[in-house]
């Protein structure tokens, strides 16, 4: 181990790969970080954010047998103000039928959020240009929205490239059935590049979120 290149000796201090204990508990993650976890039930890869702890199927089981426990797939995401969204759907409004866009930062020190309003350098019914602010040190995004106007919400190939190198839930709200009409939401994990589908409500705590179909 001495002898490890610097630089491989570096990505695997920065993202460590761990075995799944057979008759222990895996242990906990002390800050945030990215990790990957061979199990006999494939591999896993585990990212923790301040507002995000997820278990994510990566690789499905080897033929050969493991001796491994078992990873169970799991979801928490930190509840998220409610009135941020409406704010943001205010915004869209304000802006239909052209596109607009905004995020949603989280200060942890402080547990405040923060709807940030995107100014666009291009924008129209059907894209949104603008250039990303640089984030503060001591905010992480959270969630990054964007409008469709007129029409339904989804993702398309440009936001399947746009969100493929970070860690956030991306949110998309269309008016297909015109301002006075009911606005539809669309949201995701992104996840370096795995996208989640994810449902949300709303509760006393906020906007939570589960997988979808679970």
């Amino acid at each position: 181990m001495n002898n490890l290149n610097q630089i491989d000796a570096l990505l695997q201090a920065q993202f460590p790969t761990v075995m799944m204990p057979k008759f222990d508990a895996l242990p906990a993650m002390e800050k945030a970080g990215h990790r990957f976890i061979m199990a006999k039930n494939g591999a896993w890869t585990q990212i923790k954010r301040s507002w995000l702890n997820v278990f994510l199927l990566i690789m499905p089981a080897a033929r050969f047998p493991l001796p491994y426990g078992e990873v169970d797939a799991s979801l928490t995401i930190t509840p998220i103000p409610s009135q941020l969204f409406r704010e943001f759907e205010s915004f869209a409004k304000e802006n239909y039928p052209n596109e607009c866009a905004a995020r949603i930062l989280f200060k942890p020190s402080t547990q405040e959020f923060r709807l940030e309003k995107m100014v666009p350098t291009n924008v129209s019914t059907d894209r949104v240009s603008y250039d990303i602010p640089i984030l503060p040190t001591d905010e992480e995004l959270i969630v990054d929205l964007h409008s469709h106007g007129a029409y339904p919400p989804f993702f398309s190939s440009q936001d399947d490239l746009d969100d493929a190198t970070e860690v956030k839930i991306a949110a998309v709200v269309g008016f297909p059935s015109g301002i006075e009409g009911d606005n539809l939401w669309r949201f995701r994990l992104c996840a370096n590049g795995f996208f989640q589908q994810l449902a949300a409500w709303s509760n006393l705590s906020g906007i939570v979120f589960k997988v979808k179909g679970t």
